[in-house]
């Protein structure tokens, strides 16, 4: 995994939800994305009442590779949003699931870009209650960008994680 340099004595405040609110993290040196999201757990960023933080995370994963998600993809990114939001109600994701699943059924098995891509919408689409089920989540999410766009990056997925669980 490569490695992003986090400038040393760097202050970030965490507002993830309750459990880390306003606490500060002192990072002092240099950290892959599986440490990052390691060090999340640890001071309870993930893990129990952080789902929609985790759900979120994924979408940001997916903005990554918007330009190559179809219409049927991003309409799912917008009920996912939605339920994030604390608009549309949970029975509307199990739905756009089922329905993403469908479509992605349909793809030829030789289209490995657009199955990936469709697996990452689907992960935005899973509210993980536990903390393994949020890092499995993660992890997938940021494994099916990796096979739809090559040229991802570790710096990428932490960019996004840290605009999502850290002020």
């Amino acid at each position: 995994m490569s490695k992003l340099l986090i400038d040393n004595g760097t202050k970030f405040k965490a507002n993830c939800e309750n459990t880390c609110n306003r606490m500060n993290l002192n990072v002092k040196f240099t950290m892959t994305l599986e440490s990052y999201l390691n060090k999340l757990t640890e001071y309870g960023c993930i893990g129990a009442g952080q789902g929609m933080k985790s759900m979120e995370c994924s979408v940001g994963f997916c903005e990554l590779i918007d330009s190559i998600i179809p219409r049927e993809g991003k309409i799912s990114l917008n009920v996912a949003m939605e339920f994030i939001n604390g608009v549309a109600p949970v029975e509307h994701l199990l739905l756009t699931r089922t329905d993403l699943w469908g479509f992605h059924n349909r793809i030829s098995k030789s289209d490995e870009v657009l199955r990936s891509v469709i697996r990452v919408v689907l992960c935005c689409l899973y509210y993980p209650e536990n903390k393994y089920d949020q890092l499995d989540g993660l992890i997938n999410a940021m494994e099916f960008c990796c096979i739809a766009d090559k040229t991802l990056k570790d710096e990428d997925f932490l960019r996004v994680a840290k605009g999502v669980y850290l002020v």
